[in-house]
């Protein structure tokens, strides 16, 4: 997954368990085509840590603008499609370089 460009951001994750199983091979053969998909590698995995034997494949979905207290902000959205039968969303918020703390509160306690 691609770090995200934007100077300022807020990250969003959402996890879905959807199924047992998903063949990540199948995955990337039906999502490459149309959309970057990439396969991540840990290096470092501690011994008391989970370890993941096969990697989950990472599919960048694309940008959008969404509109957030008024405000509009561009968003990039990427999934993450693990074996084990879940899928992680992952939405990056581009955030103005001058953003107040109070603005930024804003995306946590309802208006």
């Amino acid at each position: 997954m691609n770090i995200s460009p934007f100077k300022n951001s807020v990250w969003v994750y959402r996890i879905f368990d959807i199924t047992d199983e998903i063949d990540l091979r199948g995955v990337e053969r039906i999502l490459s085509p149309e959309k970057p998909t990439s396969r991540m590698r840990l290096s470092r995995v501690r011994p008391k840590s989970i370890h993941i034997g096969n990697p989950p494949v990472t599919v960048e979905l694309g940008s959008s603008d969404i509109h957030l207290n008024g405000d509009s902000y561009e968003v990039i959205v990427s999934a993450r499609i693990y074996d084990l039968g879940v899928v992680s969303l992952v939405l990056k918020i581009g955030l103005p370089e001058d953003i107040s703390y109070q603005e930024l509160r804003g995306f946590s306690v309802p208006a």
